[in-house]
């Protein structure tokens, strides 16, 4: 999703309703109208890790998928 504004007029007050930081805009209009395309843009040099972690304490737990297991990693 790529916008470009060169002047406070170009904001349509509908959709987007500032140009302060998350534009004023309702999370669920934004992906009801972009989420298919959102979901069509390929991945450019994106890698996602199938990896999770949360910090508990002095523990970091991380939970990450290899050679279809799932392996947990608890670190300090």
């Amino acid at each position: 999703f790529k916008v470009e504004f060169f002047a406070i007029s170009q904001v349509d007050n509908k959709f987007i309703k500032n140009l302060n930081h998350g534009m004023g805009l309702s999370t669920k209009l934004f992906f009801k109208k972009h989420l298919l395309q959102i979901l069509k843009e390929p991945l450019q040099d994106k890698i996602c890790k199938k990896e999770v972690s949360y910090k508990c304490d002095e523990l970091v737990y991380t939970f990450k998928e290899e050679n279809h297991q799932i392996i947990l990693n608890i670190t300090n």
